[in-house]
């Protein structure tokens, strides 16, 4: 029977598990690095930790997908330029729409307001022959 290589493991060898403490999670704000077991980063008190709405496991804050059902962690911040624009300007023809009619009734009122108070012009003279 040949040996395997020293760097292949055996087959039926499985990995063994870190120890929570030796495996440190850093900030996502000020890079410090903390041990495993905390809530709240010890240099500047940020969460490093977040929790995954479809399964509910504690997630590391700088994971971008959950480790247990791979939903993304942080939907807003990998939309793509068009779903952003989509999500974001969803009523904007609604807004155009408005938009359009508040100008349309800002130009009839200021119609309005000129026929009603600028003076008509003297039309008993008739107009005035200009020397050429």
């Amino acid at each position: 029977m040949s040996e395997p290589a020293p760097n292949e493991r055996p087959a039926d060898a499985t990995p063994q598990p870190v120890a929570l403490s030796s495996n440190p999670v850093h900030c996502a704000k000020c890079f410090q690095f903390n041990p495993r077991e905390a809530e709240k980063c010890v240099a500047c008190g940020a969460h490093l930790w977040v929790k995954c709405r479809k399964c509910g496991k504690k997630n590391v804050r700088t994971a971008s997908r959950c480790a247990k059902c791979m939903r993304n962690l942080h939907p807003l911040a990998f939309l793509s330029f068009r779903m952003k624009r989509t999500k974001l300007f969803r009523n904007h023809k609604r807004k155009r729409l408005l938009i359009g009619l508040a100008l349309f009734l800002l130009v009839l009122v200021s119609a309005w307001v000129l026929y009603k108070y600028l003076p008509e012009p003297d039309r008993s003279r008739p107009p005035q022959a200009t020397p050429s």
